[in-house]
C-alpha cells in the first residue's frame, strides 16, 4: 500500500496526473491528502481497474478557496473505505466511471457532480454543498440511468440536490428531509418517499422546467414548506 500527498506549492489551482500501474486490476492507497486546490486527475493504467483509498484528508472544510477536487478518468472505480466526519474535497464522476462510499457520508462545502455509477451510500446528508447527480448518473445495482436507491438523503441548510439532467430520474428512499433553506431542483423526477419531511423555508422544485411527480400513498408526512408541481 501506498501514502500520497498532492499539495500545490500556492494557492492557485494546479492540476496532477495520479497514472496507475497497468500491472495490476486494483491499486490501494493507505491514504491520500489534497490540498491547496489541487485538482487531481486519477487516470487508470488498464481497462477496469479499481482504486481503493482506505483513508482520505485534505484542506479544512470550512475554507472553501482551498478544497481540492478528485476526478477519475474513465473505466476507472474508486472505492472510499473512510471518509473523516467531512468529505474533504470535491469530487467529480465522469460517465462509465464509479464511486463507492461508506454507508454514511456528510458534505460540507462541497461541489459534487456524479455522472457515472455510485455505490455504497444509504445515509447522504447535503450541508451547504451543491450535488449534481447527471444524465448518465445511476446507483450501481439500478437498471436505467437517473434511478437511485437510499435510505435517508439530508438537504440541509444552504444545500442543493440538482435531478435537471436529460433523464426520467426515479429516487427511492425510505426517509428524505429538505430543511429550511434546502433546494432540491429537478427537470423530470418521480420520487418515492416513504417518510418526506418538508420543512418551512425548504424547497422541492421543478423550478419550471419540468414535471415532478409523487406517488399516490408513497409519502406519509409532509410538514411545511414548498412543493411545486410545474
Amino acid at each position: 500500500m501506498y501514502t500520497f500527498l498532492l499539495q500545490p506549492s500556492n494557492m492557485s489551482t494546479a492540476q496532477t496526473w495520479l497514472k496507475l500501474s497497468p500491472h495490476s486490476t486494483t491499486v490501494e492507497l493507505d491514504h491520500l491528502t489534497i490540498q491547496n486546490s489541487a485538482l487531481v486527475m486519477l487516470e487508470p493504467g488498464s481497462a477496469s481497474q479499481t482504486l481503493t483509498i482506505n483513508g482520505i484528508s485534505g484542506s479544512p472544510v470550512w475554507d472553501v478557496e482551498t478544497l481540492a477536487t478528485l476526478e477519475p478518468t474513465q473505466d476507472l472505480s474508486v472505492v472510499m473505505v473512510t471518509l473523516p466526519h467531512y468529505l474533504p474535497c470535491n469530487i467529480r464522476i465522469p460517465s462509465q466511471a464509479s464511486l463507492t462510499l461508506p454507508h454514511t457520508a456528510r458534505l460540507l462545502n462541497t461541489v459534487t457532480h456524479i455522472n457515472g455509477s455510485i455505490s455504497g451510500i444509504q445515509d447522504l446528508e447535503l450541508i451547504s454543498s451543491t450535488l449534481i447527480l447527471g444524465p448518465e448518473a445511476k446507483s450501481s445495482a439500478a437498471s436505467n440511468h437517473g434511478e437511485f436507491v437510499f435510505q435517508r438523503l439530508s438537504v440541509m441548510a444552504g444545500a442543493v440536490l440538482s435531478l435537471t439532467g436529460d433523464v426520467g430520474y426515479d429516487v427511492s428512499c425510505s426517509e428524505m428531509t429538505v430543511a429550511a433553506q434546502g433546494l432540491v431542483r429537478v427537470k423530470e423526477a418521480t420520487l418515492r418517499v416513504t417518510h418526506l419531511v418538508l420543512e418551512e423555508g425548504g424547497i422541492i422544485t421543478a423550478d419550471e422546467m419540468g414535471a415532478l411527480t409523487t406517488l399516490p400513498g408513497i409519502v406519509s408526512q409532509l410538514k411545511i414548506g414548498l412543493l411545486a408541481f410545474c
